[in-house]
């Protein structure tokens, strides 16, 4: 390789290591739901889709992209929940709709994406409970019956004055094995919760707020793909911008090594 074609790659790998955009990955979206009407994530300008300010969240969702249906509610393990599940203005973190949990018993909202996931991937939420009941969250894959069934679990519980987040640090047995987080929930004010799957290693990280759980914990079942995202609580309390997405490479990380390669096929034709 030529002085000046070394010189150019020092730079070029300088720029690499300075720039802020060199180390973090872009996300591309799988799938979203912004449970809004006219303002806000995934909303039209047609009223009362791809939801209703009002009504319940069960059966709503369509043209939002990414899942293979729309929402479904359950009450107590069985038939019901879509009086307990609706769409308010209240619930709204961002647009015009939230979801909002009114449980008489436990009430479960789920959905299925339309491709089921075997790589790395992430999902988020934004969640305001109160300071009673428990709410827990337990993305799954409809290929497998309970619990093989069941991916990452976390919650939202404890007494009132000792909120917390709580996760469960599977072993791919069936077994719960929750783990207190030390991330206290406060009651009536917006959280940002994120976890982090790997479905070949079934493992997954979990954060609020960009505070991450320093621990890398295990599957409670061993289902090969997960392809539900699953809200069940005894809590009442909103959720809001469920977006479902997968890290990819940023352009400098793509860039970088045909532009080396590039470099050294010049030189050495010369």
């Amino acid at each position: 390789m030529s002085i000046r074609s070394c010189a150019l790659v020092k730079a070029l790998v300088l720029f690499a290591l300075i720039c802020p955009f060199g180390h973090q990955a872009y996300a591309t979206v799988i799938a979203s739901s912004g449970f809004n009407d006219q303002t806000g994530l995934n909303s039209t300008p047609t009223p009362n889709s791809p939801y209703t300010i009002g009504q319940t969240v069960d059966g709503r969702g369509e043209g939002e992209s990414g899942w293979a249906g729309n929402w479904i509610t359950q009450l107590n393990g069985g038939l019901g929940g879509d009086a307990n599940a609706l769409i308010t203005s209240d619930a709204a973190k961002e647009g015009d709709g939230g979801l909002s949990l009114i449980p008489n018993g436990q009430v479960r909202a789920m959905r299925r994406l339309a491709v089921p996931q075997t790589r790395s991937f992430s999902i988020e939420q934004d969640v305001n409970f109160g300071a009673a009941g428990t709410l827990f969250s337990r993305p799954y894959s409809a290929g497998a019956s309970e619990p093989w069934s069941i991916g990452p679990m976390w919650s939202i519980t404890g007494p009132v004055g000792s909120r917390h987040f709580e996760v469960n640090n599977g072993q791919g047995n069936g077994l719960d094995n929750w783990i207190t987080t030390g991330i206290a929930q406060t009651p009536g004010a917006w959280q940002h919760v994120e976890i982090d799957l790997n479905v070949a290693t079934q493992t997954w990280t979990f954060s609020v707020d960009g505070q991450k759980f320093n621990q890398t914990l295990g599957y409670l079942g061993t289902p090969a793909t997960i392809d539900y995202v699953e809200y069940l609580s005894d809590a009442a309390g909103y959720i809001d911008s469920v977006v479902v997405s997968t890290p990819e490479p940023t352009a400098v990380a793509v860039i970088m090594p045909a532009l080396v390669r590039l470099l050294v096929r010049r030189s050495r034709r010369r």
